[in-house]
Order: C-alpha cells, then sequence, then structure tokens
C-alpha cells in the first residue's frame, strides 16, 4: 500500500452496557429459538451509522453458554460464538441498522439458575471523543508502520470493558481505505 500520510482516526472509547441474568437449560438445545426455555434474548436498536456491534459473554456458573446475534424477523443469526465452554464473543463490523437481538443460550444439561453477564456496545461514527483514545502511528508515510494507543478512562475499574475501532487511512481524505480495526479493551 502507497502511504503518503497515514491517517488514523479512532471512534470510542465506550463503556459495555452490562446485563447480569440467570437462565437454566434449554430442553431441546440444538434449537435456541423455539420458545421452550433455556434462553435470554435481548432486544437492540442499531442506529444508521454503526461501525461495530461487540458482545461478550461470560459465566463462572454455566459449564456452556452460547451466544447468538440477528436482525428481527428472523432466528437465523448473523453470528454465533458457540464453545465448549461458557465464554463468548462477537464482533459485527458495520451492520445494518435496525432492530437486532442478542440470545443467549444454556446449552448446558440439568441446570436450574447459571448466573451470565453479558456485555455490549455500538460504535458508531459519533463516537469520535478523543479525549479518551489517542491513536498514533509512525513513521506517517511508510509501510510498514507501528500504532501507539494511549487511553484515559479514570472512570475505569477492574473487569470493565471498552469497544472502540480504529479506522486507517492512506492519506487524510480517504480515512478508511485501509481498513477498519475493532479493539477491546478490558481493565484488570
Amino acid at each position: 500500500t502507497n502511504i503518503s500520510a497515514l491517517t488514523v482516526t479512532p471512534f470510542g472509547l465506550k463503556a459495555a452496557n452490562v446485563r447480569q441474568e440467570e437462565l437454566g437449560s434449554d430442553p431441546t438445545p440444538d434449537d435456541f429459538a423455539n420458545d421452550d426455555g433455556g434462553t435470554f434474548m435481548l432486544p437492540i436498536v442499531i442506529p444508521d451509522n454503526a461501525m461495530a456491534l461487540f458482545i461478550d459473554l461470560e459465566s463462572s456458573e454455566s459449564p456452556d453458554l452460547d451466544l447468538y446475534v440477528g436482525r428481527e424477523g428472523s432466528f437465523e443469526p448473523v453470528a454465533l460464538s458457540g464453545n465448549s465452554n461458557a465464554s463468548e464473543s462477537i464482533t459485527v463490523t458495520f451492520p445494518k441498522a435496525g432492530d437486532w437481538w442478542i440470545a443467549v443460550h444454556n446449552f448446558a444439561s440439568d441446570r436450574q439458575a447459571d448466573l451470565f453477564t453479558l456485555r455490549y456496545a455500538v460504535i458508531t461514527r459519533n463516537d469520535t471523543d478523543a479525549a479518551n483514545l489517542i491513536a498514533t502511528a509512525e513513521p506517517l508515510n511508510s509501510s510498514p508502520f507501528s500504532l501507539t494507543l494511549d487511553w484515559n478512562l479514570p472512570a475505569a475499574a477492574a473487569g470493565d470493558f471498552w469497544y472502540a475501532i480504529l479506522q486507517l487511512g492512506t492519506v487524510p481524505e480517504t480515512s478508511d481505505d485501509i481498513g477498519s480495526i475493532p479493539l477491546k479493551l478490558v481493565i484488570e
């Protein structure tokens, strides 16, 4: 790539929305959407200028949770994360505007009320708070280059999740022609 003046534009950092819920087993675990229990559904709205939807799921109680995300009107997932544990993550870049859903599915059998934590955020083109995320590239006119990220989150606490998008371009007029990088920052 011919880079004449590397442009790095951060969007975010935005704190995750957090939901804690309890969920029992699904008696028919091969179908998360049949409304017979074991599935938590959360409706969300994706605005016109969305750049990314971040979703993270964890539970210390359930041995196997799965995560799905899709558009209203269909239970066909746009993305899913279904490992054999309860730690799942999905990032959808440039999601279409409209009504969406997030589904948490307790795939484990014989469970009564497993506590889980769901974190999510939508990053938009309006999330340009340069005070909390600064991205610096060196050198500015060549490839390869190095990126340095600095953040200022005085209200952050251990366990917090923060999300952002970095757009990279070859010149300021095309600030996204190299691509976009989703970022997740977990405070320890």
